[in-house]
């Protein structure tokens, strides 16, 4: 086994299993302290790549962009990741990403008036177009689920859609780490899976704090 081999194999055999109901979690498996550490092990290469990664997923939660400029930043990123499996990862997560805000913009403008720069990544972006009245796209086949975030964006149960979504996005990385377990693969899907249950947690600490102040200033009104 050469050093690169073994250096991913410590890295992967030092990290706490992922839970296999995340949700139900209240911390991730391990701290992002932690979690940082165990990465200075990657090579240079590999560390940049992750970083591609990351910044292509979440690049839009602390950046305020048109479809445009995500578009040309998602590809941007991609033209520099030479890994065709994570490349597929990546567009699983972006088509998935583009599919949910077209069902939420019909839901909100029943009118077709979707954006052709954010359906340009998607492969199926013709047959939204050509089956906009319809519920699911015309895209049941394709996505068995799609029914499902349907009728919660209907019921405009975006809680409930945020869960569904996550739930959904966990499960495909379980499926993808089929067969990548102690390679550079499985630590990217590690660090995915890792970000879903930080993610999760984060929006629950901000909804506790939220409703915390809500009571604590319920009772100082009713105190006055």
């Amino acid at each position: 086994m050469n050093g690169g081999k073994n250096r991913y194999v410590m890295l992967m055999a030092s990290l706490p299993p992922h839970s296999a109901d995340f949700l139900a979690t209240r911390y991730p498996p391990v701290s992002a302290i932690q979690l940082q550490k165990r990465l200075a092990w990657l090579s240079p290469e590999h560390a940049a790549d992750l970083n591609r990664i990351q910044s292509i997923l979440y690049w839009s939660e602390s950046v305020e962009e048109t479809d445009a400029e995500f578009l040309q930043h998602a590809q941007a990123g991609l033209q520099q990741i030479d890994n065709c499996y994570l490349k597929a990862i990546i567009l699983w997560r972006l088509q998935l990403r583009t599919l949910v805000a077209a069902m939420r913009q019909k839901h909100h403008q029943p009118q077709q008036q979707v954006s052709m720069q954010m359906l340009a990544m998607t492969p199926f972006a013709r047959d939204i177009l050509r089956n906009w009245q319809l519920p699911d796209f015309g895209l049941r086949y394709r996505f068995p689920w799609i029914n499902d975030i349907d009728a919660l964006i209907q019921q405009e149960s975006y809680l409930a859609l945020e869960k569904y979504l996550l739930k959904l996005i966990w499960r495909y990385y379980a499926q993808q780490s089929q067969g990548h377990y102690f390679d550079f693969e499985a630590v990217v899907v590690y660090v995915l899976r890792w970000d879903l249950v930080n993610r999760w947690n984060q929006q629950h600490g901000q909804t506790a704090r939220q409703r915390f102040v809500e009571i604590m200033q319920r009772q100082v009104e009713e105190a006055v």
